[in-house]
């Protein structure tokens, strides 16, 4: 069937960027200790810092175990545990924002990461648009109740913006989301009009036509 070839081919997309995004979260989450470090409680940061590398961890045991059991494991299986895995990952960046110290420099490269993991998970969730929903609200909406709450002009644009950039995000996954569906089904669906033509060319029988069952 193309609809299930379509969802198959989604998921492989979406384990594409496991490793690429281990690799950058522990890097990130490594800058963050060391900027955090000596203006945070060292135990709550050290916490944070395992907790989140283990998941980040975690997602890449995963990459490997889906390129060992694809073929043996139904699509749905590997499309709820990304599901799962990709929005305990969103929830571990969220200590970071009432980890922040009180300095404002110090909490400027926070918010660069933060912004930047926000869009590596809309990039990373294409495909999946309702992933990418959960994860951005994760991601963001404690960032702009603590920048409202901090009751200054500056934290107040800051809030701002993250709402604009939340809903900007989510609306270019939803198009580029579209867009894949719609390539891939075109493309099975092309794939399959040449083998039928070559089926029939092969065999002389035009009228035994196979495109039907597939669609």
């Amino acid at each position: 069937q193309i609809s299930h070839q379509v969802k198959a081919d989604l998921v492989d997309h979406l384990y594409q960027g496991c490793l690429s995004g281990t690799i950058t979260g522990v890097i990130v989450s490594i800058l963050i200790y060391f900027d955090f470090h000596g203006y945070t409680q060292t135990y709550l940061l050290i916490s944070w810092l395992v907790v989140f590398d283990i998941m980040m961890l975690a997602l890449s045991m995963l990459y490997f175990f889906y390129m060992k059991y694809r073929y043996t494991i139904d699509s749905v299986f590997w499309e709820k545990a990304y599901f799962a895995m990709m929005s305990g990952c969103a929830v571990a960046w969220v200590p970071c924002v009432y980890l922040m110290p009180n300095q404002i420099t110090r909490q400027y490269l926070v918010l660069l990461m933060l912004f930047l993991a926000t869009a590596g998970y809309a990039t990373g969730t294409i495909g999946q648009f309702w992933l990418c929903v959960i994860t951005l609200n994760i991601l963001l909406v404690p960032l702009i109740t603590w920048s409202f709450y901090q009751g200054s002009f500056f934290y107040e644009i800051i809030g701002i913006y993250s709402v604009i950039y939340m809903f900007f995000l989510i609306a270019i996954n939803y198009r580029t989301t579209k867009w894949l569906k719609e390539s891939l089904k075109l493309k099975l669906e092309n794939t399959l009009v040449s083998y039928q033509v070559n089926h029939d060319v092969l065999t002389n029988l035009p009228n035994q036509r196979l495109l039907p069952q597939y669609i």
